[in-house]
Protein backbone atom coordinates (compact mmCIF):
# COMPACT_ATOMS: atom_id res chain seq x y z
CA UNK A 1 0.00 0.00 0.00
CA UNK A 2 0.85 3.42 -0.95
CA UNK A 3 -0.68 5.01 1.77
CA UNK A 4 -2.61 4.13 4.96
CA UNK A 5 -4.54 6.08 7.32
CA UNK A 6 -6.86 5.20 10.92
CA UNK A 7 -8.70 7.27 13.29
CA UNK A 8 -11.39 6.97 15.43
CA UNK A 9 -13.28 4.10 13.72
CA UNK A 10 -12.36 5.15 10.49
CA UNK A 11 -9.87 3.47 8.09
CA UNK A 12 -8.48 4.00 4.78
CA UNK A 13 -5.35 2.40 2.14
CA UNK A 14 -4.48 3.60 -1.08
CA UNK A 15 -2.78 1.26 -2.73
CA UNK A 16 0.44 1.70 -5.34
CA UNK A 17 -2.63 0.58 -8.29
CA UNK A 18 -4.18 3.65 -7.51
CA UNK A 19 -7.19 2.35 -5.59
CA UNK A 20 -8.00 3.35 -2.51
CA UNK A 21 -10.35 1.71 0.34
CA UNK A 22 -11.97 2.20 3.36
CA UNK A 23 -13.01 0.32 6.36
CA UNK A 24 -15.44 0.19 8.76
CA UNK A 25 -18.08 1.11 6.02
CA UNK A 26 -21.70 0.91 5.73
CA UNK A 27 -22.83 -1.00 2.92
CA UNK A 28 -26.47 -1.48 2.02
CA UNK A 29 -27.49 -0.70 5.36
CA UNK A 30 -25.33 -2.80 7.46
CA UNK A 31 -21.73 -2.19 8.97
CA UNK A 32 -18.96 -4.26 7.59
CA UNK A 33 -15.52 -4.25 9.18
CA UNK A 34 -13.07 -5.58 5.48
CA UNK A 35 -11.85 -2.92 3.61
CA UNK A 36 -14.69 -2.06 0.90
CA UNK A 37 -13.74 -0.35 -2.41
CA UNK A 38 -13.70 3.46 -2.77
CA UNK A 39 -16.16 3.97 -5.96
CA UNK A 40 -13.81 6.39 -7.98
CA UNK A 41 -13.76 6.51 -11.80
CA UNK A 42 -11.17 4.47 -13.61
CA UNK A 43 -9.71 7.38 -14.67
CA UNK A 44 -9.06 8.49 -10.44
CA UNK A 45 -5.94 7.22 -9.19
CA UNK A 46 -5.11 7.85 -5.59
CA UNK A 47 -2.17 8.28 -4.09
CA UNK A 48 -2.57 9.54 -0.39
CA UNK A 49 -5.42 9.14 2.29
CA UNK A 50 -5.54 10.93 5.45
CA UNK A 51 -8.63 10.98 8.17
CA UNK A 52 -9.73 12.22 11.47
CA UNK A 53 -12.46 10.67 13.96
CA UNK A 54 -15.05 10.77 11.00
CA UNK A 55 -13.78 11.96 8.31
CA UNK A 56 -11.61 11.11 5.57
CA UNK A 57 -9.52 12.88 2.25
CA UNK A 58 -8.30 11.14 -0.94
CA UNK A 59 -5.48 12.77 -2.95
CA UNK A 60 -5.10 12.05 -6.49
CA UNK A 61 -2.57 11.72 -8.79
CA UNK A 62 -4.13 14.15 -10.66
CA UNK A 63 -3.66 16.81 -7.72
CA UNK A 64 -7.65 16.60 -6.72
CA UNK A 65 -8.76 16.27 -2.92
CA UNK A 66 -11.99 13.90 -2.23
CA UNK A 67 -13.53 14.26 1.29
CA UNK A 68 -16.10 11.99 3.11
CA UNK A 69 -17.57 12.67 6.07
CA UNK A 70 -19.76 10.34 8.58
CA UNK A 71 -23.30 10.42 6.70
CA UNK A 72 -21.99 12.31 4.43
CA UNK A 73 -22.74 15.65 6.88
CA UNK A 74 -19.51 15.04 9.32
CA UNK A 75 -16.51 16.64 7.19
Amino acid sequence: MSSFASCGNLTLAACETGESFAWPFTLHGQKVSYPVPMPFSDQVHIRRVSCGQSFGFFLSTQGCVYAVGKDNQDG
